[in-house]
């Protein structure tokens, strides 16, 4: 950010930006009962500050998305562990659940399907996700950035690769 922004008065006058952090703190997060404010800043006044809410954004919708998303297909696929509805009330007293019981409260076998489908199609990739590789270099306008975004696409390229050569090894032990 430090290429865009030199001194903490370029991020405090850039009028876009302000309105863009104004706009997530009045429409982008709830203020719940017996809170004053949810925490969010309404304007930003530093560089600093701009990169500790960017960071947080991004770790946000890449990071914790994926630690939360991913995993989920091993647990909500066994039934029991999630079911998406149940067919009985639940009991009233105890000591009345048995496994027949158990068995007429959890979904049907065609409501089981439509959960599983549901949690897979939620937890793959994208057919047409683009990632950090495939990253346009073009749109970015200063040069500068341009030689650091080439290097860490190579990076990332180099990793792949290895990757590859390492299952490669493992399949032809």
């Amino acid at each position: 950010m430090s290429f865009y922004y030199v001194t903490d008065d370029n991020v405090s006058r850039d009028l876009e930006l302000q309105a863009w952090v104004q706009d997530l703190h009045d429409n982008g997060f709830p203020v719940r009962d017996g809170d004053i404010d949810h925490g969010f800043p309404s304007s930003l006044n530093s560089l600093g500050e701009l990169v500790e809410m960017l960071t947080r954004i991004l770790f946000t919708c890449s990071c914790q998305h994926a630690a939360v998303n991913f995993p989920q297909m091993p647990m909500y696929s066994f039934i029991p562990n999630y079911p998406n509805i149940m067919c009985q009330q639940p009991p009233t007293e105890k000591g009345v659940v048995n496994l027949k019981f158990i068995m007429e409260t959890l979904p049907t076998k065609r409501m089981t399907g439509w959960q599983i489908a549901t949690v897979y199609t939620l937890t793959q990739f994208a057919d047409d996700e683009v990632g950090p590789k495939y990253y346009v270099i073009s749109f970015i306008a200063k040069s500068i950035c341009r030689k650091d975004i080439t290097y860490i696409i190579s990076l990332l390229r180099l990793f792949q690769l290895s990757k590859k050569i390492k299952k490669t090894n493992i399949l032809h032990q």
